[in-house]
């Protein structure tokens, strides 16, 4: 999918969840991923839109920024949030 929208040039790993034997909560997706891209958990932070993305990155020992999907869920609860993907280097910036 990502060839077919021409995104692959702009993603360095993928981890799906059939990728690896533990799925999100568990932290080992999110580690793999983080040593994929050559970085450590110190410098990384998770962006999702779920309590299973903040319970993912809370056992990674990650900061989580949410934002809010409209996925029909309740939005979870999260110490850092951003309304969209435009505000999202000013959040970042405040870790």
């Amino acid at each position: 999918m990502l060839s077919a929208f021409k995104l692959d040039a702009m993603i360095e790993a993928v981890i799906g969840g059939d990728s690896l034997p533990q799925r999100k909560p568990d932290a080992v997706p999110l580690q793999t991923v983080i040593r994929m891209l050559g970085g450590t958990t110190e410098s990384a932070v998770l962006i999702g839109d779920s309590t299973v993305d903040i319970a993912c990155a809370d056992n990674a020992g990650v900061p989580s920024i949410i934002i809010p999907s409209g996925y029909g869920m309740a939005p979870p609860q999260a110490k850092i949030t951003a309304t969209g993907f435009a505000g999202l280097m000013s959040v970042i910036e405040q870790l």
